[in-house]
């Protein structure tokens, strides 16, 4: 513990008495009275990796119960949960060089990364984040992803560097290697919403296509469901008259065996299907149908849902990302 703060002595008071807390309070912290300067208030001592929502929900227990500030001491907090904290006006501190401590007006906080500025990820890096988001290429290298993208080792340290000028904290330099990391132990909600403003939708083009003999299957093509159809397998929101797929720049080919038979329409006319063709490889989520993430994305500026059941619907969607 800090034994001063801009010249204000620290002291300890004593221990918090736990009676009527949940048990873990008094197991998974260390919870006392001190006083800085002429100010009581309580610090929460946290000896491992916190979790954001956790430690949000007791200091604003022990706040209205005990009708003192809290202070989080840590031994490590990414620059989130910095950030979040601050931004909830939890104090907390874990160096003399780091703390942030409102209800004195003291802020002295560092950041371990500092990177230039970037609005939207590229397609790939996008395709990246959402395994970042997901948690399937967790401690993977640059050579790593190279291999899982089909990519050169440059292309990919190229993705790594829009990652880190978005996210900083979810790349970790290794020796001589970066590697995809969570050591803040962020869920996938909490990802996505550091993730959020710099991902785009990943259709490049949408193709509304009517059949000599009807509608086709292209499931079994390999295609994924996408946009309208995919959403109302998970909500309420009803399918519009036809079913909406996605494929990949490279998969559009699969389209060339039915050239012949295949009509460009609009979406007035009556189409068959609607052919959306994806910035990057569409991913499943065991489904039949594309990732949440990228359904959301695809899905969030769309005209088709400027109504109070498609707005439903998309919010149910987020939700179910965010957790």
């Amino acid at each position: 513990m800090l034994d001063r703060i801009l010249n204000m002595p620290v002291e300890v008071v004593g221990k918090v008495s736990l009676s009527g807390y949940p048990r873990f309070y008094g197991t998974d912290y260390d919870i006392s009275h001190i006083r800085i300067g002429a100010t009581d208030c309580i610090l929460v001592k946290v000896d491992y990796a916190i979790n954001l929502s956790a430690i949000t929900k007791v200091v604003q227990t022990l706040e209205l119960k005990e009708g003192m500030p809290c202070v989080v001491q840590a031994l490590k907090l990414t620059d989130y949960q910095r950030q979040r904290l601050s931004e909830l006006d939890i104090a907390f501190f874990i160096s003399p060089n780091n703390y942030y401590i409102p209800f004195l007006g003291v802020q002295v906080r560092q950041s371990k990364n500092a990177h230039a500025s970037i609005q939207r990820l590229s397609s790939q890096a996008q395709r990246l984040a959402l395994h970042i988001i997901d948690g399937t290429w967790r401690g993977l290298s640059g050579s790593d992803v190279a291999s899982k993208m089909g990519k050169s080792l440059p292309s990919a340290s190229n993705y790594f560097k829009e990652i880190e000028a978005a996210v900083p904290q979810v790349v970790e330099k290794q020796g001589t290697r970066k590697v995809l990391v969570n050591d803040g132990g962020l869920s996938k909600g909490e990802l996505f919403e550091l993730f959020e403003p710099y991902l785009s939708t990943p259709v490049k083009e949408s193709i509304y296509a009517k059949f000599k003999g009807g509608p086709k299957d292209f499931i079994s093509a390999g295609f994924l469901y996408a946009g309208a159809t995919a959403l109302s397998k998970i909500t309420m929101l009803a399918d519009d008259p036809w079913k909406t797929y996605a494929i990949s720049e490279h998969e559009r080919s699969c389209l060339d065996e039915h050239r012949y038979e295949l009509t460009v329409v609009t979406e007035h006319d009556d189409p068959d299907a609607l052919i959306q063709v994806w910035r990057y490889p569409p991913e499943g989520n065991g489904d039949d149908a594309v990732d949440e993430v990228s359904l959301y994305l695809s899905l969030k500026e769309s005209q088709r849902l400027k109504d109070p059941r498609g707005e439903e619907a998309l919010e149910s969607l987020r939700e179910r990302i965010i957790g």
